[in-house]
């Protein structure tokens, strides 16, 4: 006989079931988790559990307003019990952005800023950089920790966009997010990041769903 699954993978699946039916160009935003509770007759601890359940997976982030699913990660027929497979590195580099991305800041041509890239391993699949994140000068002046990485980037440990989120909370940064769908390649979306001052802070480009 199959030993029945945990409560909270139960409910991981269920959550899975529901991104898998509602999702589109974007990343979804999930119900509050109390509402998700009441839908599936459980504890909130219990939607909680599996919440962090798929995030540790990277099904799943969440974000100062909520949390979200991302496209890119949804696979018909998947199980919150079948996820382990999935690895992400996450890589901290100083470099140059783009040039588009140089205005935006703005940063003199040639001028590095750091830069954060996030890549998932899948099984056999070739690896998937799901989001490059670039951040601006500014942040970087105002936030102490992100200024003491550019003598750490060669560390084996790279910090993902979580732990940067909280350096830059910490140092009484606000951010709050604009997302601009990509005209050049539909499965990308710009996201711009601005302070409780309109200054922009960063600027992601993140994969909403699977290469053409």
């Amino acid at each position: 006989m199959t030993p029945a699954l945990p409560r909270y993978l139960e409910v991981a699946d269920k959550i899975l079931g529901l991104i898998e039916e509602q999702q589109g160009g974007c990343d979804l935003r999930l119900p509050p988790e109390r509402d998700l509770a009441e839908e599936y007759g459980v504890h909130r601890e219990t939607v909680r559990r599996a919440l962090r359940h798929l995030r540790a997976r990277r099904r799943v982030y969440g974000d100062h307003d909520g949390t979200y699913a991302y496209a890119q990660f949804v696979r018909p027929g998947a199980s919150a019990a079948g996820l382990l497979g999935m690895a992400v590195s996450c890589r901290l580099r100083y470099e140059a952005p783009p040039p588009d991305i140089a205005k935006l800041f703005p940063c003199a041509p040639g001028d590095s800023t750091l830069v954060h890239r996030r890549t998932v391993h899948m099984g056999g699949a070739p690896p998937a950089p799901v989001a490059t994140t670039y951040l601006s000068p500014v942040l970087i002046a105002e936030v102490p920790r992100l200024r003491q990485r550019i003598r750490l980037i060669n560390e084996p440990r790279q910090p993902d966009l979580r732990e940067i989120h909280e350096w830059i909370l910490e140092a009484g940064v606000r951010p709050s997010r604009h997302d601009t769908p990509s005209r050049s390649r539909s499965q990308w979306t710009r996201r711009r990041v601005v302070d409780q001052h309109g200054r922009l802070v960063s600027v992601a480009d993140l994969c909403r769903g699977g290469a053409d």
